[in-house]
């Protein structure tokens, strides 16, 4: 396989989609010598990201409704 041509390794993947910044490292650092690997870093970059967002806004419902859950059972409890 030509240099230039070299894969992203399966534990720099996992670790870019758990700390997504890291994959903005490692494109930059990429970008000119390896292309491939940088365009892997950046796709999965935008995939942590992604899941990051997902996850952070199903964590806040879950508290809003937790929360409501809360305020329905302390008002039925003083009536």
């Amino acid at each position: 396989m030509k240099k230039n041509q070299e894969k992203l390794g399966t534990g720099k993947g996992i670790l870019i989609l758990l700390i997504p910044i890291v994959g903005i490292f490692i494109w930059l650092n990429n970008r000119d010598t390896n292309p491939k690997k940088a365009q892997d870093a950046l796709i999965l970059t935008a995939v942590g990201f992604t899941a990051d967002i997902i996850f952070a806004v199903s964590r806040k419902m879950k508290q809003q409704n937790t929360l409501k859950g809360t305020e329905t059972e302390i008002k039925s409890i003083t009536e």
